[in-house]
């Protein structure tokens, strides 16, 4: 079994606590175990119709958690979404779902409680383990020494407030002049803000 046949079965067996809950679940549902990125802190992403070509709901877990009732939870707080209409978000009607699902906790941040495993899981021990490996976290390095950060500074254009950023190393060498009427940008010290 491969970690999407794992997920689509867990989709599967949603499908009828959704429609008791009067959510029913879209037919075109992909989920997926992806790398988390070193820059996103959501650990389920749920991308709606609107942004997949065919209308489906793509689901991307980290693959960071491989503890099955975790990611399960997981799962089924991407599938609340997918149930949803598109820009819901974590409103209420999403709470509303979550709370029914045995979802605890802050809706942006739902975790597993009792009633979700009494749901849950005798049907995830039958699943066995997720396949694969857990991530790591270890990024791989390119080699390169990380960027120097310089400060960036505000310039303005005294006559008509025309704006832009400038690395602060870069006034030493010469200032820009506005496009529109050509006055010396000015930083807010020198009158530019």
């Amino acid at each position: 079994m491969t970690r999407e046949e794992w997920l689509l079965k867990i989709v599967d067996r949603a499908r009828p606590i959704f429609a008791e809950l009067g959510a029913e679940l879209p037919e075109n549902i992909r989920p997926n175990l992806a790398p988390p990125h070193k820059k996103m802190k959501a650990i389920g992403l749920c991308w709606h119709g609107s942004a997949v070509a065919d209308g489906g709901r793509e689901i991307w877990i980290s693959s960071e958690y491989d503890q099955p009732m975790e990611v399960c939870g997981i799962l089924v707080h991407e599938l609340a979404h997918a149930a949803l209409p598109d820009r819901t978000g974590h409103k209420a009607p999403f709470v509303k779902l979550a709370r029914a699902l045995h979802l605890e906790g802050k809706a942006t941040a739902t975790s597993i409680g009792q009633a979700f495993f009494a749901v849950w899981e005798d049907f995830v021990a039958e699943l066995g383990p997720i396949p694969g490996a857990k991530f790591n976290g270890n990024f791989p390095t390119t080699g390169r020494k990380p960027q120097e950060t310089i400060p960036l500074k505000n310039l303005r254009c005294p006559d008509c407030g025309f704006f832009a950023k400038v690395k602060e190393d870069s006034l030493a060498v010469g200032r820009l002049r506005c496009p529109l009427d050509d006055e010396m940008l000015l930083t807010k010290d020198e009158g530019g803000e």
